[in-house]
């Protein structure tokens, strides 16, 4: 059941699974970006789309060390599926201590955008090395 004092949904309510964007299998993911990516949107709370697990608990979660974790969160949030919030909290004596991090789960339409324009960016600079490739190459034959 869900907490009434929160907005997390229980996996007994999600009916047991997470449902995840076919687009991201268009995407050129890697197995552990969709393997953390996944884990994200397990955790996602369903109301404002953001989750806080800790890397240790991802990591633990999908079989990848710590520095592994991090190195796919930072790719995730290259590429727009995500972004990372940092976290502080005040200990009793007013020090301030780094918090865990706040994922927030994009709307996939944005990671989508971001692929499908660096795509178009390397269609069209392949395409300009060609062009300059044939013009060096008829150069050749000229001279």
């Amino acid at each position: 059941m869900t907490d009434t004092n929160s907005n997390v949904v229980t996996l007994e309510e999600r009916g047991g699974f997470t449902c995840v964007p076919n687009a991201i299998y268009m995407m050129g993911l890697s197995v552990k970006e969709v393997a953390i990516y996944c884990y994200l949107l397990y955790c996602e709370n369903r109301t404002d789309y953001t989750c806080y697990p800790t890397l240790r608990a991802i990591g633990k979660a999908v079989n990848l060390s710590r520095k592994t974790v991090w190195k796919y969160v930072h790719m995730l949030e290259e590429k727009k599926l995500i972004s990372i919030q940092h976290t502080h909290m005040n200990t009793k004596d007013g020090a301030v201590l780094n918090g865990t991090l706040l994922y927030h789960i994009n709307p996939i339409s944005w990671a989508l955008r971001d692929y499908y324009e660096r795509k178009l960016s390397e269609s069209e600079a392949e395409q300009r090395r060609n062009i300059l490739r044939k013009k060096a190459k008829a150069k050749r034959l000229i001279s």
